[in-house]
């Protein structure tokens, strides 16, 4: 689908299409650009629930030592708490339940928990999850050329995500993993560069 913002076509009538998960949209100098809009189907790579190898870092001023998760929503829910026993519960969990056990009424919250720190532990995740830990996500987020990542979500995450009821978001995770196309790019430009 094509989505020209001159024309009547809203942008909120294009985010409630069926199964919309990527679309292209005209700006308003005419230049065509491919918008992924939820991480399903093609891109679901991009979701935080998809396979890859990430460490959480050390903490110890918790006494908590580096841990190998699955996914970033496992290390994630696992960060979220200094709790060593249950990271390691959330080890093994999968990522949905992972993600549950953090929004149950007895989940011990980390006392430090903020917005910036969850900011700086995603990007160190998001990094991880598209390097040479993972070859094969490293090639397929650069494959998306320049394509506007959005982390459209119908469940109200409107903090790293884009909330297609409400039609809002802050989408941060789209603009880290965004990020972190950006320095893979300019990685690959890099060796090419050759002073003689």
């Amino acid at each position: 689908m094509v989505y020209n913002p001159c024309n009547t076509t809203s942008f909120h009538s294009l985010l409630n299409e069926k199964n919309m998960t990527q679309c292209l949209y005209v700006n308003k100098n005419g230049d065509t650009k491919r918008l992924t809009i939820e991480f399903q189907g093609e891109s679901r790579f991009l979701s935080n629930f998809y396979p890859c190898k990430v460490t959480l870092p050390a903490e110890p001023e918790h006494d908590l030592p580096e841990m190998e998760f699955s996914s970033i929503e496992n290390a994630y829910a696992a960060w979220k708490t200094t709790g060593g026993q249950i990271r390691k519960i959330i080890q093994s969990l999968s990522p949905k339940e992972a993600k549950e056990l953090t929004y149950s009424k007895n989940f011990p919250l980390r006392p430090d928990l903020n917005d910036e720190d969850r900011l700086t532990i995603m990007e160190i995740l998001v990094n991880q999850k598209y390097s040479d830990k993972n070859p094969e996500l490293k090639q397929l987020l650069l494959s998306t050329g320049n394509a506007t990542i959005i982390a459209g979500n119908d469940w109200n995450d409107t903090f790293f995500g884009f909330c297609l009821k409400k039609s809002f978001g802050l989408n941060h995770l789209g603009r880290l993993t965004a990020q972190r196309r950006g320095q893979l790019q300019a990685e690959q430009v890099e060796p090419e560069l050759s002073y003689t």
